[in-house]
């Protein structure tokens, strides 16, 4: 190779990580906007960037792959971005190791995507790894308040609502402290903590949470942003136990009309408002649109990672339907 051939060889690939870092920047940016689309794209393009330049720049490669997962499970594509946050944890919990903010960051998101595909026994280590952790590196950091919502979401799910209240309130504060009242975690832990509140059998305190977390994520990221839509079935299944069908109803399709915009993949965001709607159709008698409802959700159930809370949920309320019928 002549000198001067050398020269731009060396300089090209003297530039790659910061093209890497650029793209992965761009990936950020369009993930912050709500283009998940994009934001996948330009983090595909940064990964395969970082996967050219061999073990030294392993960890930059995980990173981006937090981001890259983060984009995919905007889109609904959680099992997805599951595979891309285990490769990065497998990476960065071993360099820069488990006490490094990016490391805590990817083991929380992990096990979020866990807990939302009913991977419980995956969760819970990652969890209890995470917070002794982070209580004694930043006990008032938004990583713990993450954490503890993630908990608290996990104890919903396994129906032990007296152990999830703590962990939903304490992340709640720390959220409001961290980044303020109106932030997008504030939103996140009013949400989490209005679900242990309604799952518990207690709707008076759980609406006015789920209100308040509404009205945050649309002022700042609009009516139809896909966080608003779990929100609004949240509150119809409370006003359908209200005797409130008019306003359930009209919440649902609101719920329905924002997943058809904004993430037709969303599959548990869905079958929570068909569920929802399902139940709001047998509590009006309509018990065979109820029926056509539930065997939907089941099937999807059936056919994709969902708790099996859920699961069961859903077999229930058909039995029910199906009894009804006959």
């Amino acid at each position: 190779m002549r000198p001067f051939a050398l020269l731009l060889f060396v300089q090209a690939l003297a530039a790659q990580p910061e093209i890497a870092s650029a793209l992965n920047q761009r990936c950020v940016d369009a993930y912050s906007r709500s283009d998940y689309i994009t934001a996948e794209r330009v983090c595909r393009e940064s990964v395969s960037r970082w996967e050219t330049m061999g073990a030294p720049f392993a960890p930059h490669l995980a990173a981006t792959r937090v981001n890259l997962a983060q984009a995919l499970a905007g889109q609904g594509r959680r099992a997805e971005a599951r595979d891309e946050a285990q490769q990065a944890v497998a990476v960065l919990h071993n360099n820069p190791g488990p006490r490094d903010a990016h490391t805590l960051f990817a083991m929380n998101l992990l096990a979020a995507f866990d807990v939302a595909l009913g991977d419980e026994s995956s969760a819970e280590p990652l969890l209890n790894e995470v917070l002794p952790i982070e209580r004694a590196l930043d006990p008032a950091g938004l990583q713990l308040s993450r954490t503890l919502h993630v908990m608290a979401c996990l104890r919903v799910h396994q129906h032990r609502f007296a152990e999830a209240l703590p962990f939903a309130d304490e992340a709640l504060h720390l959220a409001i402290q961290a980044s303020g009242d109106d932030s997008a975690d504030a939103a996140l832990t009013y949400a989490t903590a209005a679900e242990v509140h309604r799952a518990a059998g207690r709707p008076d305190r759980a609406l006015p949470l789920y209100r308040h977390a509404r009205l945050i994520y649309e002022k700042k990221f609009g009516g139809d942003d896909l966080r608003v839509a779990p929100i609004l079935t949240e509150e119809a299944l409370i006003l359908i136990d209200d005797g409130k069908f008019a306003l359930a109803e009209q919440q649902l399709r609101h719920s329905l009309t924002i997943l058809d915009r904004s993430c037709p993949a969303c599959v548990i965001e869905r079958c929570g408002a068909e569920g929802a709607l399902a139940l709001l159709r047998t509590r009006q008698g309509k018990y065979a649109e109820a029926d056509r409802l539930f065997t939907h959700v089941l099937t999807v159930q059936q056919s994709t990672p969902v708790p099996a809370s859920s699961v069961a949920d859903t077999l229930k309320s058909l039995d029910f339907v199906r009894s009804k019928e006959k």
